[in-house]
């Protein structure tokens, strides 16, 4: 699990040549408050700021990574949300 105030960021190097990531995120909690997001970066670029506000729901991506070194996820809270933040079945395939 992933929350701004213990583990807030994951950091991958694809020394591997992995040509896809595929992730699912959900909030664990039905905290409405506050503002919840996800940032993914590939090489410093950002790809994508997934908002999670509102229940707990899962929501799935994919990201081509051919020739990509690094990815980055990032989560970012509101000071005034505490929900966990979940990133499951992340898969690496070539």
């Amino acid at each position: 699990m992933l929350n701004a105030y213990d583990e807030s960021k994951i950091i991958f190097h694809n020394r591997e040549g992995y040509t896809k990531l595929s992730f699912a995120v959900s909030k664990i909690d039905d905290t409405a408050d506050g503002e919840n997001r996800i940032k993914v970066y590939i090489d410093r670029v950002e790809q994508k700021d997934i908002l999670l506000n509102g229940g707990a729901a899962l929501s799935e991506y994919e990201y081509d990574i051919t020739g990509k070194s690094q990815i980055v996820i990032f989560v970012e809270q509101n000071y005034s949300s505490r929900a966990e933040i979940a990133l499951v079945d992340m898969k690496f395939s070539k």
